[in-house]
């Protein structure tokens, strides 16, 4: 037997999946403070597997990582949704494709 070492948060159907293969999972339930800490992680992994090859699979994945943040922290997708909506009206959203090179300021 081969043993492969993870040590990462995965999603609620790996260990399963795992199983049906034909392997073992070993696997254990996080703390809460644990939970977030690999939400996080898992948040930097995916956008970096985003950035690294631009597949819109990533984004799905980035997604689903950010709802679970919002779900740890009590926070609801609407609450968010509104929040972005105000600070979209406030600052503007993306849409215009504008790039600040420098800011001349007065004295």
């Amino acid at each position: 037997m081969i043993e492969k070492q993870y040590y990462k948060l995965v999603r609620d159907n790996i260990p399963d999946i795992i199983t049906e293969d034909g392997n073992i999972p070993i696997i254990r339930v996080l703390s809460d403070a644990e939970y977030l800490d690999c939400l996080n992680e898992k948040l930097k992994e995916e956008v970096e597997e985003y950035l690294h090859d631009g597949n819109t699979e990533e984004i799905c994945d980035i997604l689903e990582v950010l709802y679970a943040i919002l779900s740890a922290k009590g926070i609801s997708v609407e609450e968010i949704e509104q929040k972005r909506t105000i600070k979209a009206y406030k600052n503007g959203a993306f849409n215009e494709k504008i790039f600040l090179e420098k800011v001349i300021v007065k004295e």
